[in-house]
């Protein structure tokens, strides 16, 4: 197992793409916290986590509110007694996408502070017992296609992903000298809750399938591949990069298509 009894949290872990890292840890052998404001999601998962054979626990969390990520790195470690990786896959969409021109300052400060800020946060909190245990450790961060290219949605949530990439690079080489190794994943089209809305219009499944060179849609199962890269000694002399996992979408289409929503 590349994970055996390593200490994972994963953020945002009640459904699609958090809930697929977390069970896909946990068949590697890791223990899991998850962290999310959806308790009901949460206790699932961890009900399957424990099903394998591994711990899990759940702490109600709003990544947004520093007390709250306090709070899931503290019970963390009561429970567990280190962190050995986080993920930080919480996130929102917001409204309908909007323009820039449209978008209140409520909507763009609410997606900033989940997406961007929460893992700021996060991986603060983390990396002080990282560095206080002094056994080095993984940062992974969900970042989007859409932190790399416009593709439509709302801007700040372009803006948020966008925003993950390069705090990636900065937080890679701030904490390198800590043996503390952060790399991103950049998800394309996956079907989730969060994608279900789009691909529940057949021609937009179409479309998709049509537009992805690997004509299919992606699966949340698709992202554990990479994440158990990152997160295990295989990934040690890698870090500040962002792994797309897109089906080859983002580097086939010099012109995005506005009504591709990932």
């Amino acid at each position: 197992m590349r994970l055996l009894d390593k200490v994972a949290i994963v953020t945002g872990a009640a459904s699609g793409i958090g809930r697929a890292i977390a069970v896909g840890f946990a068949k590697e052998g890791a223990h899991v916290s998850i962290g999310d404001i959806n308790l009901e999601g949460a206790e699932s998962v961890a009900d399957e986590i424990e099903m394998l054979g591994r711990r899990a626990i759940v702490v109600k969390t709003n990544v947004a509110e520093a007390s709250d990520v306090k709070r899931l790195i503290d019970i963390t470690i009561a429970e567990f007694e280190e962190i050995n990786i986080i993920v930080n896959n919480a996130a929102m969409v917001g409204e309908p996408p909007l323009t820039c021109q449209e978008i209140s300052e409520d909507t763009w400060d609410q997606v900033l502070a989940v997406n961007l800020k929460g893992v700021l946060l996060c991986s603060q909190y983390a990396v002080k017992e990282m560095i206080r245990l002094s056994r080095g450790g993984k940062i992974i961060n969900i970042s989007s296609i859409s932190g790399e290219v416009y593709i439509g949605i709302a801007p700040n949530y372009h803006v948020s992903k966008a925003g993950i990439i390069m705090l990636t690079k900065a937080m890679a080489i701030e904490f390198a000298k800590y043996n503390i190794n952060v790399n991103a994943i950049g998800p394309g089209l996956i079907e989730s809750p969060a994608t279900k809305p789009l691909l529940d219009i057949p021609e937009c499944r179409e479309f998709a399938k049509n537009a992805i060179p690997l004509h299919r849609v992606g699966q949340p199962e698709d992202v554990v591949g990479p994440a158990l890269f990152l997160a295990s000694k295989d990934s040690d002399f890698v870090t500040g990069q962002t792994i797309f996992v897109d089906g080859g979408f983002l580097y086939s289409h010099p012109t995005v298509p506005t009504n591709y929503y990932p």
